[in-house]
């Protein structure tokens, strides 16, 4: 028997909401740079770079950087869910910015504008609303 996995839809004015909240904590961080992480934190991350007036760095370039200037640069992502992905950028030092936090990830974002408290599957704006739960990319 296969797994039902509730699936939530997100609106962009959601989306548009934890922007919102974000960048009124961007403005009190010392941001240089944003990116954003392939593939749910490139959109919110443009957003970002756009509103707060800040330059948009690849993620490969921002590994680059010195070590120094590292914490200057603002990581974003739509969801952590597991963890996993942001725990792998730990040892570079960057911010970490996510616009949904889910409650059980092993990993805590520097600032995250929402907590999800159950296990829906987010459907943000930009994605396929029949998008299967767990992409291959994931697996």
């Amino acid at each position: 028997m296969k797994e039902v996995i509730l699936k939530r839809e997100l609106t962009w004015e959601w989306v548009e909401a934890q922007i919102d909240i974000a960048s009124e904590w961007v403005k009190k961080v010392p941001i240089r740079y944003v990116t954003g992480l392939p593939r749910g934190g490139l959109i919110p991350a443009v957003i970002l770079s756009h509103r707060g007036h800040l330059k948009f760095i690849d993620i490969e370039a921002a590994k680059l950087l010195p070590t120094r200037m590292r914490r200057q640069v603002l990581v974003v992502d739509d969801i952590v869910d597991s963890g996993e992905t942001l725990l792998d950028l730990h040892d570079y030092d960057f911010l970490t910015l996510t616009l949904a936090y889910r409650f059980d990830s092993k990993y805590v974002p520097d600032k995250y504008c929402a907590v999800i408290e159950d296990k829906a599957w987010l459907v943000f704006p930009w994605e396929r609303k029949d998008s299967d739960p767990v992409q291959d990319y994931l697996k």
